[in-house]
């Protein structure tokens, strides 16, 4: 008689290798966990706090089981990971925000998730523990913020700075498990899991090192190519190195005989009365008032 029921056989979670940051190891063991429980589409809103979550989807294993999708607010962020979960509740999605009132955005979402029994996993970057409660700008304190509202909700801490230790790995995966096991347990609905990241937030990797260049080797020096030179006045180009195009002169022509400077008086001009006339300059064929300026000396009245 065959077996009623066979389970699939799943890749087993393997420890990635190192970055250099604790907080980009954390996040990749975090979406390899949530890729095997069945996860498969995230959305993500910008943030400098939330990066190590964005370099994580770079793994190689992570890619082949997780589709992102970017969202400029965290309000259609949530939303869309919302609707993505009530179109397939089977699989859940995954929304990751940075830390301070950007978590916030995501209140309706989860309520609407919570009222709706609709599985979804929200995932938020927080500041470590010795960096919370110091008045920094955009901050709020995150623990908590949906309590009434999820299902399961875990407050993770910050893992080592340069590289995550194997007790932080195991603890992210077996909280990503319990998380994902509320989820979509018999009163399906939405669960929070808070992240403490410590800088770096990257990827680091060692710089390359310089290649001596041998001494016998010559390096050629680039071609010279030929520039082109304009004349402002006759707008004549000729290359580099050649003589240029002789400069055309103008002949000076005299101005003509109605010349006057401009006269900053009402247009049209009003027939001045004999109180109102300051002067008569001579480039100006009409009388000046004397509450206009003549700017035929300067910036004053004749």
């Amino acid at each position: 008689m065959p077996d009623a029921e066979q389970r699939p056989e799943v890749a087993p979670l393997t420890a990635p290798a190192p970055t250099g940051s604790g907080a980009v190891d954390e996040a990749v063991v975090l979406w390899r966990a949530l890729g095997l429980l069945g996860v498969r589409e995230t959305v993500l809103a910008p943030g400098s706090r939330s990066a190590p979550l964005v370099y994580a989807l770079a793994d190689g294993q992570v890619a082949d089981m997780l589709r992102p999708h970017g969202r400029p607010d965290e309000r259609a962020a949530g939303s869309a990971a919302l609707g993505t979960s009530r179109h397939d509740p089977a699989p859940p999605a995954a929304v990751a925000t940075t830390s301070g009132t950007a978590t916030a955005h995501l209140l309706a979402a989860v309520m609407e998730a919570h009222h709706s029994r609709v599985p979804l996993i929200v995932l938020t970057a927080d500041r470590p523990v010795e960096l919370r409660g110091t008045g920094a700008n955009q901050t709020t304190s995150q623990v908590g913020l949906y309590r009434d509202f999820v299902r399961f909700e875990a407050d993770l801490p910050a893992p080592t700075a340069t590289g995550a230790t194997p007790v932080e790995l195991r603890t992210i995966a077996m909280t990503a498990a319990r998380a994902m096991a509320a989820a979509t347990g018999t009163h399906p609905g939405p669960v929070h899991l808070n992240l403490g990241f410590r800088d770096p937030w990257c990827p680091r990797r060692p710089a390359p090192e310089l290649l001596p260049v041998p001494t016998t080797t010559r390096i050629p020096a680039p071609p010279v190519r030929p520039t082109m030179r304009t004349r402002p006045h006759d707008r004549s180009c000729s290359p580099a190195g050649h003589a240029p195009a002789p400069r055309r002169r103008t002949p000076w022509r005299s101005p003509p005989a109605r010349w006057w400077s401009p006269v900053t008086a009402p247009d049209p001009m009003p027939a001045p009365s004999p109180s109102a006339i300051g002067c008569r300059c001579w480039r100006s064929p009409v009388p000046v008032p004397a509450a206009a300026t003549c700017w035929c000396r300067g910036i004053r009245r004749c």
